[in-house]
């Protein structure tokens, strides 16, 4: 069986010919079909069920442009970045629960930038999350040279089931929220922020939309969540409107880059004969996938006015903003979030990009998406600075089993930790 983990073929001859006689057959009986022409025609022959729809059109429109073209776009005078690297959730024996987040940011575009003498990027939030039922409900913060410590403890009286989902949800909302805001001001007091011609780069969608859910009605049904009652976690979740907040304010776009989109909003407002893909990234990708890799494929802009409902008729939606309980600045248009996808074959697949519909409406749509476009061309498959935060921010393998040995406690493996599995 360590054979098998480690990637060396133990099929026999005939388990081998007959799934090829198998797999064979499944290719043929498609190879008829062209499912980019089909991915095309399904997003023409969307219904009108106010979820997402184009921003300014009746259909979403599919372009391409040379790479070499966008690369040579117009630049953002100022570029940041912002991600995480996390240890992901570590089990005891005792039935502890640990996950340690790290958020950092930097600056790239060749401009040098330092925060009290400090390059932004040596500057870090680094959130501690523990979880069991020996302990109440706790949190608190403390500075730490320039790592800011958030120290948190959470319990089952929040959440009752799959607890690791949860906790490594909460771990990167809380980090990357507090990290974002500390940022922001850091930036806002710097004289070297005089000059036009920013962009703000987050990894990842602009608010944590699956954890907002159980702030609503909708949360209630699938979750034994008591949510509101615990402060530092509704602190986290208000992070994110808090910085959209700031961003419309200083009119600085603030930018998500979304690598792993697994949403089903197009998906939803397919005709039922049209849904052969899981999500609207497979679907986009699908519909793009002759873009040459001198190329890159995008749609145009999105808006999502809306949600879906979850657990009763499919097409009830809801305005997920109007449930939340958190105040909001200014029009609650401008929180709505505001996307585009991009499908570059250097990575195989389809990014999603969103902004605030308060930010993408100063702009001119074509001119803002073509400078985003521009980074990424510049980059390969994310913007530079999304690159190089993902590189400081990282947790290693190597690092995961060390702060797993500094806690003291037996681990609690499973079993495929033993045949290779990383933890």
């Amino acid at each position: 069986m360590t054979l098998a983990w480690r990637g060396i073929a133990i099929l026999s001859t005939d388990v081998k010919k007959v799934l090829a006689g198998e797999l064979e057959e499944i290719g043929r009986s498609r190879s008829s079909l062209s499912a980019e022409k089909e991915a095309n025609r399904a997003l023409q022959r969307m219904e009108d069920y106010d979820l997402a729809r184009p921003y300014d059109g009746e259909n979403i429109e599919l372009n391409r442009s040379p790479l070499l073209e966008l690369a040579a776009s117009d630049r953002f005078k100022t570029i940041y970045g912002l991600d995480s690297g996390s240890s992901r959730p570590q089990r005891f024996s005792n039935g502890l629960i640990f996950c340690i987040n790290q958020a950092k940011a930097v600056v790239d575009g060749g401009k040098k930038l330092k925060i009290k003498g400090y390059p932004l990027e040596a500057y870090s939030t680094l959130l501690l999350l523990t979880y069991d039922e020996r302990e109440e409900l706790s949190a608190k913060r403390e500075a730490k040279g320039l790592c800011e410590l958030w120290r948190v403890h959470l319990s089952h009286g929040i959440f009752e089931r799959r607890p690791e989902r949860a906790i490594s949800s909460f771990s990167r909302c809380g980090s990357e929220g507090r990290h974002a805001l500390k940022t922001w001001d850091r930036l806002k007091g710097s004289s070297d922020r005089s000059e036009k011609g920013e962009i703000f780069f987050l990894d990842g969608g602009i608010y944590p939309i699956g954890l907002y859910y159980y702030l609503t009605e909708e949360g209630s049904w699938n979750w034994d969540v008591e949510l509101e009652s615990w402060g530092a976690g509704m602190e986290m979740l208000e992070s994110f409107l808090q910085l959209v907040g700031r961003a419309l304010q200083d009119n600085l776009p603030l930018i998500g880059v979304n690598k792993t989109p697994e949403t089903r909003y197009l998906i939803r407002q397919l005709r039922r004969i049209d849904r052969y893909w899981h999500n609207d990234r497979q679907i986009i990708s699908c519909a793009l996938g002759s873009t040459t890799r001198k190329e890159l494929g995008y749609t145009d802009w999105i808006l999502q006015r809306r949600y879906p409902r979850r657990g009763v008729a499919e097409r009830s939606s809801f305005n997920l903003f109007d449930e939340l309980p958190f105040g909001l600045e200014g029009s609650r248009e401008d929180y709505l979030v505001s996307y585009f996808f991009v499908y570059d074959p250097r990575v195989q697949s389809a990014l999603k990009i969103e902004t605030p519909f308060g930010i993408l409406k100063r702009r001119d749509p074509e001119d803002f998406q073509r400078q985003i476009l521009g980074e990424i061309a510049r980059g390969k498959g994310v913007p530079n600075a999304i690159r190089r935060a993902d590189g400081k921010a990282r947790i290693s393998r190597e690092e995961r089993r060390g702060l797993l040995r500094q806690v003291g406690l037996a681990p609690d493996f499973r079993y495929n930790v033993s045949r290779g599995e990383p933890l």
